[in-house]
């Protein structure tokens, strides 16, 4: 009886420290900081963006695959919770999953046929298997709000097709005066390095027809205010009231103050409301 009940605590014991380390080594595979899911300005020199996204799950936590464009390496070491921004250029482009070991392998295919599109890719890892699906944005936006961005140059770099010009040294004769804005309602906030370019805000306002509207913008966590501070690019502005059609619009937000004037139409026409009385 001494042996069987040892054995038992012996297995029990071993059961525990597999199922710690395995959450030591999950933990440590999931990005604790950084910024989160915002979708940038269309691009204007002739290319699409894509977002290709990989959501927190504890299966295949411990697997980093690469990404691969049409049999190029894009991107190195996809870890759980992040997404990365690629950018390309008209034609079609096949992509595809790469882990080394025995693994089911979906890839799938973006044919862009003009620029300035914008698509989504999950990444999904489960045990044996490893996928890219191209997702549509209603789908995909929930996902990959709460990820977390790996940019260039910090971590696993993701590389794109867009370069940033080399930045030259500040001279140690000349004062650096902070910058200022043209508009006046722009806010222009000076960076904590002289190396780093000045980031310049955008300012919305909606005005909406009933007045009483309720707003909200989708693809950003904080709720709508008017003259809410942004950073210029896309937002996926939602207007709604009780008797009216919700009004649904993806609007381009450039540096400054903003305003967006939006009419929502009656649930019933007035032309109903009268042939129903007779």
């Amino acid at each position: 009886m001494q042996g069987v009940s040892g054995k038992k605590h012996w297995f029990g014991f071993n059961s525990f420290y597999v199922l710690l380390m395995l959450l030591i080594l999950a933990s440590g595979c999931v990005p604790t900081g950084g910024p989160k899911f915002r979708e940038e300005m269309r691009p204007n020199d002739g290319t699409s963006t894509v977002y290709i996204y990989r959501v927190k799950k504890f299966i295949g936590a411990d697997t980093f695959p690469d990404i691969l464009d049409n049999g190029q390496k894009i991107m190195s070491n996809f870890s759980v919770g992040t997404y990365r921004v690629y950018h390309i250029k008209p034609g079609t482009h096949n992509f595809e999953p790469k882990q080394f070991g025995l693994f089911k392998k979906d890839s799938t295919t973006i044919v862009n046929d003009r620029p300035g599109q914008t698509y989504y890719i999950q990444l999904t890892v489960n045990i044996g298997y490893i996928g890219l699906n191209k997702m549509e944005p209603a789908a995909a936006l929930p996902e990959i709000r709460d990820c977390i961005l790996i940019e260039e140059g910090k971590g696993s770099a993701a590389q794109t097709t867009q370069t940033t010009p080399p930045v030259p040294p500040a001279q140690p004769t000349k004062s650096i005066q902070p910058a200022t804005s043209q508009h006046p309602s722009a806010t222009v906030e000076k960076s904590g390095s002289t190396h780093e370019p000045a980031v310049t805000y955008s300012f919305l306002s909606v005005k909406s027809t009933p007045p009483q509207s309720k707003i909200r913008i989708l693809n950003i966590v904080p709720k709508f205010k008017q003259g809410i501070k942004l950073t210029p690019g896309r937002y996926h502005i939602e207007t709604s009231a009780p008797g009216y059609v919700t009004d649904k619009r993806w609007v381009s937000v450039a540096p400054g103050a903003q305003t967006v004037s939006i009419q929502l139409s009656p649930t019933v026409q007035p032309s109903q409301k009268c042939e129903s009385t007779h």
